[in-house]
């Protein structure tokens, strides 16, 4: 089953009718209760009226304001004489990104702030303005005060996000959403398989993130859609379509689409907003109105969340024979952990470690395999009616490379919100 939003599935998807709550309670044990229980149970709740008319107007000023002072011109139908951005190199690759979600990790530096669309940078299309031509603002805490007040400073949204994750919280990721008329879909998906977060107490449940409506959305213009309890699951196969190139990423999205009539749309009104666990399945349909559909997204983490990294070296992803070797020294390496003694007198440190391994072993058992070969593309984990390339891992280049130490950087959070950080292995 291909992981897209199909026509005839629209039939079967209902509309939201659970958990939902007001912002003013938001500022209650009990309401914030109520968010707990939503997040654990359903995977996300619905908070009416987050941000009153103004700070919508505000918001989407800002946004504006950055699109039209942005130093790169694009040809549009109001003015069709300029050039699309010349890229190459470096310069290219940090542009490439996935549209509606991530950016693709690049060695050399992240994306710009400003994101034009792939066909727009190619010159296959041509937008009415430059703003109908952005796809994404990329990190809004870091490059507008505005959104940085927002981010970091709001209580709207970091009081929830501090009762629920702890005291020590960073801001991982901070994004305007743009889905202009005709823009296509953004498949279903996990945040976690691209973020691949784990915490020894919270697990992969471990980032929370706030996607704040803009625009009146709805399933026409593409609001957001969920699979309710999605999270219990842990992270699931992701994958991406074969052949692979850099548009491709947009379509990083889970192997195996959920049941339609399992899945639910959320529409919102302008100020309406998502607060949610990012590893329930989400995803966003094509927008087929004549509305664009605008949206604030920033999701925050326990400063003490660590990345799951790819145990296996570069080298080896596409040799055999190390793949080989590197299973046998896995499994004496295993053997001999069982023949050793125990120690009488570990740290707590490394008992944290050890529990922290484990919990990512179980917390991500659909990306064992994929680790134990240092993510070649193993053919048998493909769905057999999906062309796919079924590797879990974001990072994995067309060549079938593991690329993942270049992009270790990138799995830093983007601010500190509040408490201390906790070196430089964590986020």
């Amino acid at each position: 089953m291909h992981p897209h939003f199909a026509a005839e599935d629209r039939l079967l998807r209902r509309r939201f009718d659970g958990i939902e709550i007001s912002r003013s309670d938001l500022k209650t044990s009990s309401g914030l209760g109520v968010v707990t229980k939503a997040i654990h149970e359903q995977g996300f709740v619905v908070v009416r009226g987050l941000l009153d008319p103004s700070e919508v107007e505000q918001y989407c000023n800002a946004i504006r304001h950055d699109i039209q002072d942005w130093p790169v011109d694009i040809p549009t139908k109001q003015h069709p004489k300029q050039h699309p951005p010349k890229r190459s190199g470096a310069a290219a690759a940090r542009e490439d990104s996935d549209g509606d979600g991530h950016a693709l990790r690049t060695p050399d530096g992240p994306p710009p702030y400003v994101d034009f669309d792939p066909a727009v940078r190619a010159g296959l299309l041509v937008p009415e303005t430059k703003a109908l031509g952005v796809r994404r603002l990329f990190r809004i805490a870091t490059n507008n005060t505005v959104f940085r007040t927002l981010c970091l400073e709001d209580e709207r949204l970091v009081a929830p996000a501090r009762h629920m994750l702890g005291s020590d919280l960073k801001l991982v990721q901070s994004m305007a959403l743009l889905k202009p008329p005709g823009t296509g879909e953004k498949r279903w998906h996990q945040d976690q398989g691209v973020f691949r977060l784990s915490h020894v107490a919270l697990g992969a449940s471990c980032v929370l993130g706030w996607w704040i409506a803009l625009d009146a959305a709805d399933e026409d213009n593409g609001c957001m859609h969920f699979w309710p309890g999605s999270q219990k699951q842990g992270v699931v196969e992701h994958s991406l379509p074969v052949p692979a190139s850099p548009a491709a990423h947009i379509h990083y999205s889970v192997s195996q689409c959920p049941p339609p009539e399992e899945t639910v749309a959320v529409p919102l009104q302008p100020g309406d907003a998502l607060f949610f666990d990012v590893a329930c399945v989400h995803g966003t349909p094509a927008n087929n109105s004549n509305r664009p559909r605008r949206a604030l997204q920033m999701q925050y983490a326990p400063c003490s969340a660590r990345p799951t990294k790819c145990p296996t070296p570069t080298t080896a992803s596409n040799n055999p024979d190390a793949v080989a070797a590197s299973r046998v020294t896995k499994a004496n390496s295993n053997n001999s952990h069982v023949n050793q003694q125990p120690q009488q007198h570990e740290s707590q440190q490394h008992e944290s470690e050890e529990q922290a391994q484990q919990q990512q072993h179980s917390l991500y058992p659909t990306l064992s395999v994929v680790q134990e070969v240092g993510h070649v593309f193993d053919a048998h984990l493909a769905a057999p009616s999906d062309s796919r390339s079924p590797t879990a891992w974001f990072d994995c280049d067309a060549d079938r490379r593991c690329t993942e130490p270049q992009f270790w950087s990138f799995r830093k959070a983007e601010a500190l919100v509040a408490g201390q950080d906790h070196g430089p292995e964590y986020i």
